[in-house]
């Protein structure tokens, strides 16, 4: 597999954080003269576990070609060689062509196809997730509706967690005239009203929790690294504990 460094975005960042960096990922010249949707459906399902298993590198976008771009949480996070390691290792377990058997025969019959990936019911009693600390700053990876990798900052201050638009509509959320919204105060004082959705699932670590209530709004508009706040009504599910030496956060769940 052939990767190409494609360069970080620009703009400015008035915390820490800067904007992506976007790594171009071709897959093997076999894979080109193939469906364009069914490739891109394909690495998108590899890459649901990569995403799951790698922290701050997460799947940006899948090409027709199933050439993919993955995306960096900040602008030298630690892992992007294990992100590729990774897809070049689902890739062997899970070969185009099986793949491509198994979903054509759960079509056939009428049943959702295998799916990668952990499942819902995965509840462990504590999980280990690693964070990057940046002045303080506390950045989470999470998953989103299973497939689109994300970074929250770790917010104890808020009641709700947000999401950006744009993390939002990855994650296959849209809000209407007719959604539910929430007064809220912003930096400043000022109010707005945020629209609140129901999230399928959002996955931290091992721990992935059903139908969470997110909110959508562009809280970090200058930091496009971050894709919204992680707040009380997840974390106060946890004992929550962050390890500064180790970047480690520990979710424990509450008795």
């Amino acid at each position: 597999m052939r990767s190409t460094d494609t360069g970080a975005g620009r703009g400015s960042a008035p915390l820490m954080f800067v904007a992506a960096i976007s790594i171009s990922v071709v897959l093997p010249a076999g894979c080109a003269g193939l469906k364009n949707t069914e490739q891109q459906d394909y690495v998108w399902d590899m890459a649901r576990i990569c995403d799951a298993r790698v922290a701050f590198w997460k799947m940006e976008r899948v090409n027709a070609d199933g050439s993919y771009l993955i995306r960096g949480a900040t602008n030298a996070p630690p892992g992007r060689d294990d992100y590729f390691a990774c897809m070049q290792e689902q890739f062997a377990r899970e070969p185009y062509g099986r793949w491509l058997a198994l979903r054509s025969r759960a079509a056939a019959e009428g049943r959702p196809a295998l799916a990668a990936g952990p499942t819902s019911s995965q509840h462990p009693q504590a999980v280990v997730v690693p964070i990057q600390i940046i002045d303080n700053v506390v950045l989470v990876p999470v998953v989103l509706g299973r497939s689109q990798g994300g970074t929250l900052l770790l917010d104890t201050g808020s009641q709700h967690t947000i999401l950006t638009p744009e993390a939002a509509k990855r994650a296959g959320l849209i809000a209407s005239t007719d959604t539910p919204t929430r007064a809220m105060y912003v930096t400043g004082g000022q109010r707005v009203d945020v629209p609140f959705v129901r999230l399928k699932v959002i996955e931290i670590g091992g721990a992935a929790l059903d139908d969470v209530e997110v909110g959508i709004y562009p809280v970090a508009p200058q930091s496009p690294a971050i894709d919204g706040f992680l707040g009380a009504n997840i974390l106060d599910r946890f004992t929550v504990t962050v390890d500064s030496a180790r970047k480690q956060l520990r979710l424990e769940p509450r008795r």
